[in-house]
């Protein structure tokens, strides 16, 4: 297995820094401010990418804003779980009232009844791969790392919200009859910076009481991780997905009958298949998927998953 493992890594195309055309004058005087500073060449994947270009000048298809609609009330449905999640791991009472209200808050991000009907069953069934294999990513890492890691994978949305639309707000008119004007003016608002700010606060916090250089590194890999997502994600809202998994992973298996057996062969006994698809899906590389069906699980290098390495690769433009 450990050859394996090896032999597996050696296949693996790590993502370089990409150029940065925005250029952050930061200051690295907090663990929060370096985590972003040296994800910032990703944090412009988004900036940059067709779907936010197209919303900026007004032009992007209602049809693409409604299916990353979609797809962000499943993420935000998992979102908000995942503070939960962080809201259990601190002895701080503060800090934990902070995360559950904002649990809360994250489910009504469109809306008071926006996330209503959305359940496991339905997100099961509606998810499509990145927004699985995103959700994936720090649902594991809140569970199962040090909490700082945890904050590390959810802070990117947060974050990049913020910054990308507070970037376009001083750097882009923005037309009083863009259609989308209102949902920018929204994330640009103080009250989002102010979100960003208390959970940058958390992090470098935690982060203040010590950290070895292994969970350091961890927090790095996570937070590039999820900022890679985010600019699939807007590339995701593009694309003319089923919204039904298996033909999303047949797209790129070839054909729905391999994309099925891939899936079925994949998924572990009980789980449902939105636990394999992010891998069926986005690993369909020959040898490496099938070793990832016949192992019927995740595959993971110390604790980030392959599959949120492979998934950030290539180009890409989330919102």
């Amino acid at each position: 297995q450990a050859v394996m493992t090896l032999w597996l890594l050696s296949m693996l195309p790590f993502a370089v820094s990409t150029p940065s055309p925005v250029k952050g004058s930061l200051s690295r005087d907090s663990f929060s401010k370096r985590l972003f500073e040296d994800s910032l060449g990703f944090a412009n994947l988004s900036l940059q990418g067709t779907f936010i270009s197209q919303m900026v000048d007004g032009t992007l298809p209602a049809t693409a804003f409604q299916r990353y609609l979609a797809q962000d009330n499943l993420y935000l449905f998992k979102y908000a779980r995942a503070f939960a999640v962080l809201g259990s791991k601190t002895s701080n009472n503060d800090e934990f009232l902070w995360l559950l209200n904002k649990s809360t808050a994250y489910l009504e991000e469109h809306g008071r009844r926006a996330n209503a009907s959305i359940d496991e069953r339905a997100f099961e069934h509606d998810a499509l791969p990145v927004t699985v294999a995103y959700t994936d990513h720090f649902m594991l890492t809140v569970q199962d790392e040090d909490i700082l890691v945890g904050y590390s994978s959810v802070l990117p949305c947060q974050k990049l919200y913020d910054w990308l639309f507070t970037t376009i707000k001083a750097t882009r008119p923005i037309a009083d009859d863009n259609p989308y004007k209102a949902f920018i003016d929204q994330y640009a608002d103080p009250r989002n910076h102010h979100t960003t700010e208390v959970l940058e606060a958390f992090v470098d916090a935690h982060a203040a009481r010590g950290m070895s250089p292994e969970v350091e590194d961890r927090a790095l890999f996570s937070y590039q991780t999820a900022m890679r997502y985010e600019a699939k994600f807007f590339e995701q809202g593009l694309a003319a997905h089923s919204a039904t998994p298996a033909k999303a992973a047949a797209r790129l298996l070839g054909t729905e009958s391999q994309a099925r057996t891939l899936l079925e062969a994949a998924k572990p006994a009980g789980l449902g298949t939105s636990f394999m698809i992010a891998a069926a899906a986005i690993l369909a590389v020959g040898t490496l998927a099938v070793f990832v069906a016949m192992q019927g699980m995740r595959l993971k290098v110390g604790r980030p998953d392959i599959g949120a390495q492979l998934l950030a690769e290539g180009s890409g433009s989330r919102f």
